[in-house]
Order: C-alpha cells, then sequence, then structure tokens
C-alpha cells in the first residue's frame, strides 16, 4: 500500500508524488500513479480551479481511498478535515468521475458557464463502479437550461453493476430546469442535503432501472416542486424514509408506462 499526497499549495510535484513536499498538484495526477491498494491523501486547503473539463478516473477494482485530511495534523484517517476541492471554473466542460473508490471530505464542482455542456457525470462510463462519498459536496453549478448532475452510465441502460452511495453529502444543481438525474444506477443516501439553486423537480427518473434509496434526509433547504420527475419512457424505484419534505410538494411530476 502507498501514500500518495496532493496538495495545490504544496512544493515541486515529483511523482510518485510520496510526501507533502512531493506532493502532486492535481488529483487527476495523483490517479495516474494509484493502484486500489493505495490511499491519496489530499490537504483540506486543496483548491483546483480551472477552465478544462476534469475526469476523474479511479481504479477498476475497490480498495482506493481519497480523504481530505489537515496535513498540519499528519496524514492518517484520524486526520480528516473536510475542504479540499476539485473545481471547474468556467469553461464550456463536463466534469466526471468513475470507477471504484472511497471519498471523504472532497468538493467536485461543475463549471459556471452557461452551457449545456457543463453537467457533472457521475459514474457515467459502462464499467462496473462502486462509488462511496462521506461528507461530500457533489454540485452542478451552470445555469444553462435542464442540466444537472447525472448518477449512473447512460438514460437508456439498466445497470446493476454500478452502485454510488452518499453519506452526509450536500448535492445539487445551478438551474431550476435542473435535476438530480438517477440513471441505470443503484444509489444510497443518508443524511442527504441539497444546495445551489432550487430546482423544479429534484430527482429524476432519467434513466431505466434507476434503483434508489435516500434516508434520514432534510431535503428542505431549496423549494423545490416536485419530488421526482418521471416520463413515458422512464422506470425506476424511489424510496424516501424518515426524510424530511418541503410542505407542499408534487411526488411523481408524470407517471410512467413501464410498471
Amino acid at each position: 500500500m502507498a501514500s500518495i499526497y496532493v496538495d495545490s499549495a504544496g512544493g515541486a510535484p515529483v511523482s510518485p508524488f510520496a510526501s507533502w513536499a512531493d506532493a502532486a498538484a492535481t488529483l487527476a495526477a495523483a490517479l495516474a500513479v494509484a493502484t486500489s491498494a493505495d490511499v491519496i491523501y489530499v490537504d483540506d486547503g486543496h483548491l483546483e480551479n480551472g477552465v478544462l473539463g476534469i475526469t476523474l478516473t479511479f481504479p477498476t477494482t475497490i480498495g482506493l481511498k481519497v480523504l481530505s485530511v489537515d496535513k498540519a495534523l499528519g496524514a492518517s484517517p484520524g486526520a480528516v478535515s473536510a475542504g479540499a476541492q476539485v473545481t471547474i471554473g468556467a469553461g464550456n466542460v463536463g466534469f466526471a468521475i468513475n470507477n471504484c473508490a472511497y471519498v471523504y471530505g472532497m468538493s467536485f464542482l461543475g463549471a459556471t458557464n452557461n452551457s449545456g455542456s457543463a453537467t457533472v457525470n457521475i459514474a457515467s462510463s459502462t464499467t462496473p463502479h462502486s462509488l462511496i462519498f462521506e461528507n461530500c459536496t457533489i454540485r452542478a453549478r451552470t445555469p444553462a437550461a435542464v442540466t444537472g448532475i447525472n448518477f449512473g452510465p447512460s438514460a437508456s441502460t439498466s445497470n446493476d453493476e454500478v452502485f454510488i452511495s452518499l453519506k452526509d453529502c450536500s448535492i445539487g444543481v445551478g438551474v431550476s430546469s435542473g435535476s438530480i438525474n438517477c440513471r441505470g444506477v443503484v444509489l444510497r443516501g443518508r443524511n442527504v442535503s441539497i444546495s445551489g439553486t432550487a430546482p423544479t423537480s429534484l430527482f429524476s427518473g432519467g434513466g431505466r432501472g434507476a434503483d434508489v434509496e435516500i434516508v434520514g434526509s432534510d431535503l428542505t433547504g431549496l423549494a423545490w416542486t416536485n419530488l421526482v420527475s418521471g416520463g413515458a419512457s422512464h422506470s425506476g424505484r424511489f424510496v424516501f424514509s424518515q426524510c424530511k419534505l418541503v410542505a407542499s410538494y408534487v411526488r411523481l411530476s408524470t407517471a410512467s408506462t413501464y410498471r
């Protein structure tokens, strides 16, 4: 098992980034040398903020840990401290995260440009995925119409090998017509909150085979209208248990022809 370090305010990066003095300047650079047996420590003051598209490709097997830590306290799971950010400040480009990892304390923020290309895609490739996010923020920020977060590989693909877990996480979109789109994915959320711009429809059944369970979550941070937006050709399972919802809402905006 190797320890790999990431710090945008560090010294001169030297692969394989085995100390804070040699830390990688970007998470993508660290991933290029990481295996599923490794731990990537990211300083909680780390900030990537560019205009290019970002694709974070984790290993294809389970095991990698990516931890936001306070480097002043050392580099260990006991030093975890949320705050590290990977951000696209502008650009008509997307943000993608794929494959397998446990991620703690990171913020992943999409581009702010008014572009329909500035989506945030989680587990969008055709490989199996197991992504566990804890105390993280994931948000699409563009004000472009209908742009949101896509969890899962495709609007027409049912894939039982795509699993995403959100624990103590904040998720959101940047435009009222955007949604948290669940597309051929098994999604489990606990203590999930929402941020950004209030969407008309909070979740979308925009993919066949979506299996979504949200538990113990306060979803009243924004004034959304529809809990789930369906469609004539969409199917899926959405369960909300012990959740706080807005005072007046529509459970399903459009009925599906699938049963």
